[in-house]
C-alpha cells in the first residue's frame, strides 16, 4: 500500500514574520529607545516630577488618539477633534458659572457628541469622504466656538472642575500622580476590554475590514460608523475639558489647536493601518506617548521652539513613513 503524503502547513516566510512583528511591536521598541535616549541626554529625566509632568501633558493626546483609533478602524479619519475640543471647552466655561460643574460637564459632553454625530452622519448617510466631512467641521467648529464666546477667552473659578486638571493622588511611597493620568489609564483599560471582548469591538473591526461583507451579514454598518465618530467626539470633548481645567481658562483659538495631526500621527506610528479593520489600544497609547516625548525631548534639551516643531515633525513623519511601509509590506506578503 502506498503511503499517502500529507502536506504540512509551511511556516510564514521570515520576512513576513519580521514585518508583522515590527508593525505590531515596533512602537514599543521605538518608545523604549526614546526613553533610553532621554536617560542619557536629558537632565533629571528619571525625577518623579518630570515623569509626572509627562503623564499630565500626554493626557489630551491619549484621549483624542483613542477616539481617532476607533475612526481609523472603520477606514475613516477625523481631523475635527481639535475643533470639537474647543467647542466642549467653551460650552463648559460658559455653563459652569450659572449651572454648576455637573451640568456644565454634561452639556460639554453632549455638544461634543453632537459634533461627532454630525460628522458620522455626513460620512455614513450622505457618503461624504471622511476627510472632507471632518474638514468642514475643522473650520466651522472652531469658528462656532469663537462665536459662542464672542472671540474672547473665559476664565473659570470652579475648584471642583479645575481639580480634574490639577489634582494629584498621593502614593504610599510619598510620590503623587495626576488625577488625569489615572483617568486615561482607566479609560484605556475599559476601551481595551470593549474592543477585545464585546460585540461592538468586533463590529467596528468588521466594518473597517470589509463593509460590504459586514452589511451582507446583517451588520448595520452605518450605525457603527456613526457610533465611532460619536465616540471620537466625546473623547475629544473630555480632552477639551481637561485642557480647560488645567489652565482654568477657555480660549477657543488655542484649545486643541493642531491636536488632530498629533492624534493621527499617534495612531499611525502605533502601527495601525489606515486601511481599517484593526484597533490596538496599547499601541495607540504608546504612539501618543512617543509623539509627545519626541517634542518634549527637544524642548528639555534647550532646542529652540520653532526648530523643535520642525525636527519633531520630521521625526514623526519618518516614523509614520516607516510604519506605513512596514504595514504595506506585511499586507502584500
Amino acid at each position: 500500500m502506498e503511503a499517502q503524503r500529507v502536506d504540512r502547513p509551511t511556516a510564514a516566510p521570515a520576512p513576513r514574520q519580521v514585518s508583522e512583528l515590527l508593525r505590531r511591536h515596533g512602537i514599543f521598541v521605538g518608545l523604549g529607545c526614546l526613553v533610553v535616549l532621554n536617560v542619557i541626554i536629558t537632565p533629571h529625566f528619571w525625577a518623579w516630577t518630570t515623569l509626572r509632568l509627562q503623564l499630565q501633558q500626554v493626557t489630551p493626546l491619549v484621549f483624542t488618539s483613542l477616539g481617532m483609533a476607533f475612526v481609523v478602524a472603520t477606514k475613516g479619519i477625523d481631523i475635527s477633534v481639535g475643533a470639537v475640543m474647543a467647542v466642549a471647552s467653551v460650552v463648559a466655561a460658559l455653563a459652569i458659572g450659572p449651572l454648576g460643574w455637573p451640568v456644565a460637564v454634561l452639556l460639554a459632553l453632549g455638544s461634543a457628541a453632537a459634533c461627532g454625530l454630525l460628522n458620522g452622519s455626513l460620512v455614513a448617510f450622505l457618503r461624504i469622504q471622511p476627510i472632507v466631512a471632518t474638514l468642514g467641521f475643522l473650520v466651522a467648529g472652531r469658528g462656532l466656538a469663537s462665536v459662542i464666546v464672542d472671540g474672547k477667552s473665559k476664565s473659570l473659578y470652579d475648584d471642583t472642575f479645575i481639580s480634574f486638571g490639577r489634582r494629584y493622588f498621593e502614593l504610599p511611597f510619598g510620590a503623587s500622580v495626576p488625577l488625569a493620568a489615572v483617568v486615561w489609564v482607566a479609560l484605556s483599560l475599559a476601551i481595551w476590554w470593549l474592543v477585545r471582548s464585546t460585540r461592538f469591538g468586533f463590529l467596528v473591526r468588521a466594518a473597517g475590514a470589509n463593509p460590504v461583507a459586514a452589511g451582507l451579514s446583517g451588520q448595520r454598518v452605518r450605525r457603527t460608523t456613526v457610533s465611532v465618530y460619536v465616540i471620537s467626539g466625546v473623547l475629544a470633548g473630555i480632552a477639551g475639558m481637561y485642557v480647560t481645567a488645567l489652565a482654568a481658562n477657555s480660549d477657543a483659538t488655542q484649545v486643541g489647536l493642531l491636536m488632530e495631526l498629533d492624534a493621527i500621527a499617534a495612531v499611525v506610528v502605533g502601527g495601525t493601518t489606515l486601511q481599517g479593520g484593526e484597533l490596538s489600544v496599547p499601541r495607540t497609547v504608546a504612539g501618543a506617548n512617543f509623539v509627545l516625548l519626541t517634542e518634549t525631548t527637544l524642548l528639555r534639551n534647550n532646542v529652540d521652539t520653532a526648530l523643535t516643531q520642525l525636527i519633531s515633525g520630521l521625526i514623526i513623519l519618518a516614523a509614520v513613513f516607516v510604519a506605513a511601509r512596514i504595514s504595506r509590506r506585511s499586507e502584500r506578503m
